[in-house]
């Protein structure tokens, strides 16, 4: 296996029909998602929902991709992945701050800023 599979299982499983947000929701919830205010009210995420939880569905998937596959590697493959889920990471943080600010916009609400991570059951440091 190469990064090059990886990357395209990454992008077959992004880009196919996604599944309803309710299922996407139950996903994400397996998932460990944790999603925490850092500045501002976080129910201003409501009006936003249905795009976030695509966003996180979506990450989680890579997540799930790479945490499988990522090991099998040899050194040169771990990096060029590594240069692609940057690349990914940092559409997804843009995705998020134009929803955010856009969703300000439309009723001048105050700033919102948020921390999203995942929480690992399996991390020795947290059993």
């Amino acid at each position: 296996m190469t990064a090059i599979d990886i990357i395209r299982k990454i992008m077959l499983k992004i880009e196919q029909p996604k599944p309803p947000h309710e299922i996407m929701r139950k996903e994400i919830q397996l998932m460990k998602f944790k999603i925490r205010p850092v500045v501002g009210d976080i129910a201003n995420l409501k009006k936003m929902d249905n795009q976030i939880v695509e966003i996180l569905w979506q990450v989680g998937k890579i997540d799930e991709i790479v945490h499988r596959s990522f090991d099998d590697l040899n050194e040169d493959d771990q990096d060029r992945l590594l240069e692609y889920l940057q690349h990914v990471e940092l559409k997804a943080q843009e995705d998020m701050r134009s929803l955010i600010r856009s969703s300000r916009s439309d009723k001048k609400s105050k700033a919102l800023k948020i921390e999203i991570f995942k929480e690992h059951s399996e991390d020795p440091i947290l059993n």
